[in-house]
């Protein structure tokens, strides 16, 4: 979580350039997920009584974010 806030602080400042400060809350989401792995559902990870229904296999996937449009005005 450090490192991806640092990156997105950088971005947010203008470092890296006009569009990733306009996109430095998506940049801070990819690093953010990339560190901190697998993401469960509230029902695996907080419900004492779900039984790991949601769960569907040993590990987690992926998760596959939308790439974010630039639209010209």
């Amino acid at each position: 979580m450090v490192i991806a806030s640092t990156v997105s602080i950088l971005a947010f400042s203008g470092l890296f350039g006009a569009y990733p400060e306009a996109f430095s809350t998506f940049i801070a989401a990819g690093p953010a997920l990339v560190t901190a792995g697998p993401v469960r559902s509230l029902c695996c990870s907080l419900g004492a009584t779900c039984g790991d229904v949601c769960r569907k296999g040993p590990g987690g996937g992926a998760v596959v974010l939308p790439m974010p449009s630039v639209r010209r005005v």
